[in-house]
């Protein structure tokens, strides 16, 4: 019996894959008696380093079935069992040393494989309260991620195939309106993830995450892990600074309006303030600074003056401010 990779085709380099055979003409498992050194009963039999293994004594004329007990660590357990005729019909080959018949067995695994899952979420805005915006964490779509091996990778079969070298790039996957990408298919060992582009509003975050494969049991077919990933949200300061017109020194007690230019929608599309609304009421401070402490979403507003300082006439002057995404890289807008 040869035991094989399904996928490489290639011997699975691993001892001790467990085997039985089944005579189907008398209903029984074949039992093998030797001698040598002491005398043993075989009930199962192993491979040996090479995945080869040949029964110890000659089967009887018959149909045989064999059935893998164990597979080697790395793959599923097998319930494609072989059968096999012990006859003149069937192809052989004979050792040279025993001047046995030797019928060749060839029995296929399949390597356990890993599943990753990559999770985006972010913060996206909800609502407006009439005092401050709100806002919840949401997974984010649209994000884009590399997967590379944290190791060497090599075929599950120990012929020392190697199928990806250490950080090299295994896959590129974007997240889906839920904020979630998978990676199917992975042989087993270590990973790490990075996210290379993300959505319009967000921080790029520049951390890696590790996710690794553990071979399971036989039968264990996938087995998983999950790396998560938070977003920062690109934030909005608006600070407006108070002078006098003729000797600019700085003015306390002037009150502003901050005001947005346009509709600002929440992450479902939703109008939640319409254009030129005030949204708060700012007075500069001893140093002539006005500060707007609302948690502001992207987008375009305006300031005016709404009370001056005693002793000054309000100025009509409007100032503008383009608050839109400006990269991945900029907290701070």
């Amino acid at each position: 019996i040869i035991k094989k990779d399904s996928e490489t085709k290639q011997s699975v380099l691993v001892a001790n894959t467990e085997f039985k055979v089944f005579d189907l003409d008398r209903n029984m498992y074949v039992a093998q008696v030797t001698t040598y050194p002491v005398t043993k009963v075989h009930k199962s039999y192993f491979t040996d380093a090479n995945g080869y293994l040949i029964l110890p004594n000659n089967l009887k004329v018959g149909n045989y079935r064999i059935e893998e007990v164990t597979a080697p660590d790395g793959y599923t357990i097998s319930t494609d069992y072989v059968t096999v005729a012990v006859d003149t019909n069937t192809a052989y080959l004979m050792d040279s040393t025993s001047n046995d018949a030797i019928i060749e067995v060839e029995y296929e695994n399949n390597p356990v494989k890993g599943e990753l899952t990559i999770y985006k979420q972010g913060e996206m805005l909800v609502a407006y309260d009439d005092k401050d915006f709100c806002y919840e964490l949401c997974g984010l779509a649209g994000v884009t991620f590399e997967v590379f091996a944290a190791e060497d990778i090599f075929t599950a079969d120990h012929q020392g195939t190697l199928l990806y070298g250490k950080d090299a790039l295994v896959a590129k996957v974007v997240t889906d309106a839920e904020g979630y990408a998978k990676v199917t298919d992975l042989p087993l060992g270590e990973y790490y993830v990075k996210e290379v582009s993300t959505r319009e509003g967000f921080v790029l975050n520049t951390a890696a995450e590790k996710a690794v494969f553990v071979y399971a049991d036989q039968n264990t077919p996938v087995v998983f892990d999950e790396v998560s990933f938070t977003n920062e949200r690109q934030k909005v300061a608006i600070t407006v600074e108070k002078q006098d017109a003729e000797t600019e020194n700085l003015l306390s007690g002037a009150v502003f309006g901050i005001y947005n230019a346009e509709d600002i929608l929440n992450k479902d599309g939703k109008v939640i303030v319409k254009a030129d609304t005030l949204l708060q009421e700012m007075t500069s401070d001893a140093e002539g600074f006005a500060v707007c402490t609302l948690d502001l979403p992207l987008g375009k507003y305006y300031v005016k003056e709404l009370q001056s300082p005693k002793g000054y006439v309000s100025s009509d002057e409007e100032l503008t401010f383009d608050a839109s995404y400006q990269g991945e890289n900029i907290p701070v807008v």
